[in-house]
């Protein structure tokens, strides 16, 4: 048997804990792309958003590596802290009203906007009883179900469909795909979740977690995949049909569709891919909820038994006002969501601490 020191131990313990963020980061990150193309990107440039979102990955790359940063400084952040506890509050709510606006056009067409948001909620809800440990780790667990499940039936449903071709995949104009891509920034903000240490190494000595923490490229690979699977989701959907058909789609719900009914078992395939999206998007919208938690009992240590509670009852909030205002709020306000990313990314920039 090898001769295993505590010192070992607990670096083998960091690590893995920080694998599993790193995976909860990028699945994030490839959500949120996703989502924000299919509002966003695709109401300005149609079948080129995922030329558009292709942007948001060198934005992936800096925002992680300015994470990254954050991690090994030991400066006072409670700004920082702030302005995170702030941004991911707001991506949990565009993640339920994607959710909702999904839901709405495909599960239950029949359901109020209003039952549809208190169900979704409540799910995201009850995910954060586990604990920030507990939802990373069953993104960590789904990984592989949710990558290779995507792909496989996501080519499963194109086979046989007549492709748009490669012209119209360039957009309407170099305009038009400029806007959307200034757009798609926003989709990177989800990767500031690994400006937060993982809740799980709460107990463990701060030199010890700085001096066992990997480097950029352990997370950047891992963010990078994530974003870029996003992107591939966005080609997916333009390939599936000319771009008159997404023109004519105005529901944020019905542009996330990847595969439309149109054989005898394309319903299975539909089915299996909106289970997908679904969880996708329930996971992203309960990690950020407590990422949220996180930052805010960083900033403010006195709310720290209040902390989950608080950024619950906002999330439930904001998401009662988008109900009654209309989702498209959602996606005219998304975009935005880049000011405070930069602003948090630019106050992760510290001193070091030498390993």
């Amino acid at each position: 048997m090898p001769n295993t020191t505590p010192e070992s131990v607990v670096a083998a313990r960091i690590r893995a804990a920080y694998r599993v963020r790193a995976c909860a980061a990028a699945v994030c990150t490839g959500a949120a792309v996703f989502a924000l193309g299919t509002g966003v990107g695709m109401a300005i440039c149609l079948n080129a958003a995922w030329l558009a979102a292709a942007a948001a990955l060198p934005a992936c790359a800096l925002l992680t590596l300015l994470a990254h940063r954050a991690l090994t400084s030991s400066r006072p952040a409670r700004l920082r802290n702030a302005l995170l506890a702030a941004l991911m509050l707001l991506l949990a709510v565009f993640a339920l009203a994607a959710l909702v606006s999904l839901a709405k056009q495909t599960m239950l067409p029949h359901a109020t906007i209003s039952y549809i948001a208190r169900t979704s909620f409540l799910m995201a809800a009850l995910c954060c009883a586990f604990g920030g440990a507990g939802v990373s780790r069953l993104m960590f667990a789904l990984r592989f179900v949710l990558v290779l499940g995507l792909a496989a039936l996501c080519a499963l449903s194109l086979r046989g469909e007549s492709a748009s071709g490669l012209f119209p995949l360039l957009g309407p104009g170099a305009r038009q795909v400029a806007l959307a891509a200034l757009c798609m920034l926003a989709g990177a903000a989800p990767v500031l979740l690994l400006a937060l240490p993982p809740a799980e190494l709460a107990e463990i000595d701060e030199a010890t977690r700085l001096g066992a923490t990997p480097g950029p490229g352990f997370f950047l690979w891992r963010v990078l995949l994530g974003g870029a699977i996003g992107v591939l989701l966005l080609a997916a959907l333009s390939l599936g049909g000319p771009y008159e058909r997404i023109a004519q789609e105005t529901s944020w719900g019905q542009r996330m569709l990847l595969a439309r009914a149109s054989g005898p078992r394309a319903g299975g395939t539909q089915t299996a891919l909106l289970i997908l999206q679904a969880a996708a998007l329930l996971l992203c919208a309960a990690q950020t909820m407590l990422a949220g938690a996180q930052a805010l009992s960083a900033a403010l240590p006195r709310l720290q038994p209040f902390a989950l509670p608080v950024v619950l009852a906002l999330c439930a909030g904001l998401l009662t006002a988008l109900v009654y205002t209309g989702l498209e709020t959602t996606l005219r306000a998304a975009p935005l969501l880049s000011l405070p990313a930069a602003a948090a990314g630019a106050l992760c920039l510290g001193r070091r601490e030498s390993p």
